[in-house]
């Protein structure tokens, strides 16, 4: 497996030349290829746009490259504890995995800190 991973980054880097497509990953070793409008950030902010909620007020939980446009959109992007190094540099809080319960106590702190 490990002896793809290299020429998958290249297909990848490869494919992102295209603006018609968005490329992203949610596991290493994948490429998730889909039109360039076919997005978690735009399905994001087109539900709230809907909804008549103000993406500032949106928080958005992700752990994977799959997840980034969205992170990218919402007012409070938040990364699991397992989240990829590069995911995590889109939120403004990384909460526990899974495991620990991760989205409860990020929504949680969420809902602290808007009663404040």
């Amino acid at each position: 497996f490990d002896k793809y991973i290299g020429k998958i980054d290249r297909a990848s880097a490869e494919l992102a030349k295209h603006t018609n497509l968005a490329i992203s990953s949610s596991a290493r070793g994948n490429i998730e290829i889909t039109n360039a409008y076919a997005q978690k950030g735009i399905a994001l902010e087109e539900i709230a746009n809907q909804l008549g909620i103000n993406m500032e007020d949106v928080m958005a939980i992700g752990d994977n490259m799959n997840d980034v446009s969205m992170l990218e959109k919402a007012g409070y992007p938040v990364a699991m504890e397992n989240a990829m190094p590069e995911v995590k540099e889109y939120a403004k809080y990384v909460t526990d995995n899974k495991q620990k319960c991760g989205v409860r106590k990020a929504s949680n702190k969420r809902l602290e800190e808007q009663s404040k």
